[in-house]
């Protein structure tokens, strides 16, 4: 029912309609109708949408353009966009790969609160991957991370329950 109100606003113009909408039809798996609403709500600058847009091309094995939507959205300073472009440079997908531009990112989404990039930071900072190795702001990290539900990071600090956290 919910998808039909929805569906309705966005067909007013509702943006976050629009863009939950798009939302929905990319989690059926109907991608066109996807690309449509989403579509809708990127052209009014909703960040979540232009995620999503990104993510699309992403699947469909179009980095270049999953590399445009993400770093508008990240211009917009929204946390996912900024952790998909640290996965892309980490990975070297798309773009050369280089570690240092990865941890900026991962460094900008977890200022902005995004749970995984916090766990990756972590990661970069236990590895010493991009940034100097520092094991105590690892622990750190991964603390918050935890707070946030992720499991991951749970497991991670089970290695370091011994090490101190300077205040």
């Amino acid at each position: 029912m919910h998808e039909w109100i929805n569906l309705a606003m966005a067909h007013l113009g509702n943006t976050r309609a629009q863009s939950e909408i798009g939302r929905y039809y990319f989690d059926q798996s109907d991608r066109d109708n996807a690309l449509k609403w989403l579509n809708c709500a990127a052209k009014k600058m909703d960040s979540a949408s232009i995620v999503a847009l990104g993510n699309c091309h992403y699947l469909d094995d179009d980095i270049e353009n999953a590399l445009h939507y993400y770093q508008q959205a990240d211009q917009l300073e929204n946390a996912e966009a900024s952790y998909y472009m640290g996965f892309l440079y980490f990975s070297g997908e798309g773009v050369p790969e280089d570690r240092e531009k990865a941890f900026a990112y991962y460094q900008r989404s977890a200022a902005r609160g995004y749970p995984d990039a916090i766990h990756m930071l972590a990661w970069c900072y236990e590895q010493g991957v991009g940034t100097k190795k520092d094991i105590p702001r690892a622990v750190e990290l991964w603390i918050k991370a935890s707070e946030h539900g992720s499991e991951e990071a749970e497991e991670a600090l089970k290695k370091y329950q011994d090490v101190a956290i300077e205040e």
